[in-house]
């Protein structure tokens, strides 16, 4: 999860409207990221099992599609085009900014590593952390400036085309 890299976004599209409209936003992306996440967790490897789809395919795919995302983002084309304010918390917000390939598959992983309570503790804290962050952007633009903002979310982006590579290769390693 990418809330560093996903603020400059957020904050350009709710500069404009109120504080309470905003909380409800911030509310709304929170909750429906962690229902998206523990949906996907909990029927995501069933919907491989039917679909023929390994967990090494899923990774390979992410981390492309991370890539891709990066890319956008350090050549600031990503999330351009104009969204409608009253589902902006579901999208692009809740997905696939903050549930995105990254998380969904990370969390599947995990589930298979350290079982479902400590994956959905990792989820909950990590969006906890996601909505202290959305909620003090203002806070935050105004001590790091839009500048300070616009080179921590091209650190995030090198970040996220790292973490796709890595996934990609982890993938391609998991085939052997």
């Amino acid at each position: 999860m990418n809330v560093l890299g996903i603020l400059p976004i957020y904050i350009s599209f709710t500069g404009n409207i109120g504080i309470k409209e905003k909380k409800k936003i911030i509310d709304k992306a929170i909750s429906f990221t962690f229902l998206i996440t523990m949906g996907f967790v909990i029927i995501g490897r069933f919907i491989f099992l039917i679909i023929g789809i390994e967990t090494f395919d899923f990774l390979i795919a992410g981390g492309l599609i991370l890539i891709i995302i990066s890319v956008l983002m350090l050549l600031d084309i990503a999330y351009k085009s104009p969204v409608e304010i009253e589902s902006f918390g579901v999208v692009p917000l809740a997905t696939p900014l903050l549930a995105g390939p990254g998380l969904l598959t990370t969390s599947i992983v995990l589930v298979n590593i350290y079982g479902y309570f400590l994956t959905s503790i990792a989820l909950v804290f990590n969006l906890v952390i996601a909505w202290i962050v959305l909620n003090f952007s203002s806070r935050i633009l105004s001590f790091l400036g839009k500048e300070g903002i616009k080179a921590i979310s091209k650190i995030a982006s090198l970040l996220l085309a790292s973490l796709g590579i890595m996934m990609i290769r982890k993938g391609i390693m998991w085939i052997k």
